[in-house]
């Protein structure tokens, strides 16, 4: 067989080829170690502020409550003990104007409290208990007030001042009754210039008739000591803005030969 036939040399290079190829690849070597760590690189520069995002779902409804009232923690039952005592006048306490006993007592005041009653119509009356005060003034021949014969305020009301004066601040109008007792005395006598006149709270004296001091003046829902000498009785009755009352003092000016006397009664004392 002649080798440099040309045809012959030419089919004998693809499989020579082929084989030397596969003959010089080596096999893969193994992984090399881990290099060592680099320096931290310097923090860039901080961005843009991005554009505000669209408005969120609107939340749900809040609840409005009202404010608080410690009086509401103690109960219907607790309230007007004398450990829990109302703290505002009867006319706020739905509980106590729905009340069957008009004369039911409750004590009212945190500090000093009293007793008071809640009449229909939300008025806040103190408690009655002995409100009284007597004199037989039948050596007395002039004008004179009760306060010179040891009449007594606090007595007479059962309440001391900052009592009195928690019923004013928590009220806008007040009422009071004193029944007048007499013998050989009278609240409105013929002669007006010896009319009973009486001093109130706010240091404003009235009568039974509106004067030039003031446009005040008592009523009397009964008067019962001008039908006879004998013993009777006047019912006073006064209603005004709730700083005036109660009344403080009391200007005897009927004056007569003979035994005199009186005998004062409170018979209501009511705010609202």
């Amino acid at each position: 067989m002649d080798i440099c036939n040309t045809r012959g040399t030419a089919d004998a290079l693809p499989a020579f080829k082929e084989m030397t190829t596969e003959y010089l690849r080596g096999e893969s070597g193994p992984i090399g170690p881990t290099g060592p760590t680099g320096l931290p690189g310097t923090p860039g520069s901080k961005g843009e502020t991005g554009e505000r995002g669209p408005p969120g779902q609107p939340g749900s409804p809040g609840v409005c409550l009202p404010p608080y009232d410690p009086d509401d923690d103690m109960g219907d039952d607790a309230l007007g003990d004398k450990g829990k005592p109302l703290t505002k006048l009867c006319r706020e306490y739905s509980f106590v104007q729905a009340a069957s006993e008009e004369n039911k007592l409750y004590w009212m005041k945190k500090q000093n409290p009293f007793l008071v009653t809640c009449p229909r119509g939300g008025w806040t009356c103190i408690q009655l208990k002995d409100n009284s005060f007597a004199i037989n003034y039948a050596s007395i021949n002039r004008q004179f007030w009760l306060s010179e014969q040891n009449f007594n305020v606090t007595e007479f009301y059962g309440l001391t001042s900052d009592q009195i004066s928690f019923l004013q601040s928590q009220a806008s109008s007040a009422r009071q009754k004193i029944r007048y007792n007499c013998e050989n005395s009278w609240v409105l006598p013929k002669d007006k210039e010896r009319s009973l006149q009486i001093l109130l709270w706010n240091d404003v004296l009235i009568g039974p008739y509106p004067g030039d001091r003031s446009p005040l003046f008592y009523s009397l829902l009964e008067d019962k000591c001008n039908e006879s000498t004998e013993a009777g009785y006047s019912d006073v009755w006064i209603e005004t803005l709730s700083h005036r009352l109660p009344v403080i003092d009391f200007k005897i000016r009927d004056i007569n030969r003979g035994t005199q006397q009186l005998h004062l009664e409170l018979k209501e004392l009511c705010f609202v």
